[in-house]
């Protein structure tokens, strides 16, 4: 679960081999980076290596209160050829990291527009799911 770099291609490409030999899911690292930066799209695609397991795109669920939406996740999951995405919470890491995106206040509309925010979601006040 990585890429964006040589190296992480690598890896994903090993990831994934293992993945079709034993018939696991596998999901990628966050591509925030390659949609950010098409030429880093590459070290995510793992398919061809892959064409059997489920695949599933990532993104960080905190990028939806930084522009991204529904677009976004859409070309991550087809810059993939992926069955599903993954939108992870790591709140942490983004806390302590230089440069780290803090805005952790979960807009629900833009995760399920088709459900109210409490469902499944627990309490929101004002349409928004907080976190820390």
């Amino acid at each position: 679960m990585t890429g964006g770099t040589e190296q992480a291609g690598a890896i994903n490409r090993i990831l994934s081999e293992a993945a079709q030999q034993t018939g696991v899911a596998m999901g990628v690292g966050s591509q925030r980076a390659a949609l950010d930066h098409p030429e880093l799209q590459d070290t995510y695609k793992v398919r061809q290596y892959a064409p059997d397991i489920l695949l599933l795109a990532n993104l960080g669920a905190v990028q939806l209160n930084y522009g991204y939406g529904v677009a976004e996740c859409l070309r991550a999951v087809e810059m993939i050829e992926a069955d599903a995405l993954i939108l992870h919470f790591n709140a942490l890491q983004e806390a302590v990291q230089e440069g780290g995106d803090t805005r952790f206040f979960w807009p629900c509309e833009k995760a399920r527009p088709d459900l109210p925010c409490s469902a499944g979601t627990g309490d929101c006040k004002g349409g928004r799911l907080g976190f820390l």
